[in-house]
């Protein structure tokens, strides 16, 4: 009987290797490849075709549309290739959305960059602004004919234009004599713009009446009036 258990007990030790060799899981890559690359821009399909003859063993799925992703001039130096994946496609135009992943297998990695369209943009927000000018270009009682405080449209409407230079789309003005009202339209920024510009101008046409005509005169601080309530295009 003794010796049936000390049988089955070395049979126990000599099976307990193989079984665990059995059990033992499949290895995973998991030291990630590098490149070192010097794009000269183009598309992304055409950085991905660079990557792949730097190294041909790399495993990536691309979206077809890649091919409309641009991309500037760039330089990698030992980048891993996840790395690389992601960076570009934080770079990618505005009007696509471009993710990169990776999918670890028992040799080698699995890298995807799926691409698709940005929604479009809503145009922005418009309106149409109304102001009377009249206060500003004409001459107030008690002005002084050697000192002219009014000052012409033309003057009013080049300061505006010279505070929106650089703007990407400055307002549209369009200014009508005989009512003495200006038409402004664009984003809101544009329209502040505007009234920051007139606001001025009567400050200091109030300012210079005041200086002319001596101390304990008053005039009126109603500045050019909103006189119309929002367009919105």
């Amino acid at each position: 009987m003794r010796t049936v258990s000390h049988l089955l007990l070395a049979m126990a030790v000599l099976l307990g290797p193989v079984g665990l060799a059995q059990d033992k899981p499949a290895t995973v890559q998991t030291t990630e490849p590098r490149v070192s690359i010097n794009f000269p821009g183009g598309t992304l399909r055409q950085f991905v075709d660079q990557l792949r003859q730097k190294d041909p063993a790399l495993n990536i799925i691309v979206a077809e549309l890649a091919q409309e992703v641009t991309l500037p001039a760039l330089t990698l130096s030992d980048a891993g290739v996840f790395n690389a994946l992601s960076s570009v496609a934080e770079i990618a135009p505005a009007t696509f959305i471009v993710h990169a992943d990776r999918r670890p297998g028992e040799t080698s990695a699995v890298y995807s960059v799926l691409v698709q369209r940005a929604p479009a943009q809503p145009p922005p927000h418009k309106e149409v602004r109304v102001f009377s000018l009249r206060k500003l270009i004409e001459p107030m009682p008690g002005d002084s004919k050697d000192q002219p405080i009014a000052i012409k449209p033309a003057t009013i409407l080049t300061a505006i234009e010279s505070g929106a230079q650089g703007m990407i789309e400055p307002p549209v003005m369009r200014f009508h004599a005989d009512s003495g009202l200006l038409f402004v339209h664009g984003e809101p920024e544009r329209i502040e713009l505007v009234r920051q510009v007139l606001g001025n101008i009567e400050s200091d046409q109030q300012m210079r009446r005041a200086l002319t005509r001596g101390p304990g005169t008053t005039t009126s601080s109603d500045r050019p009036k909103d006189t119309a309530g929002k367009d919105s295009k």
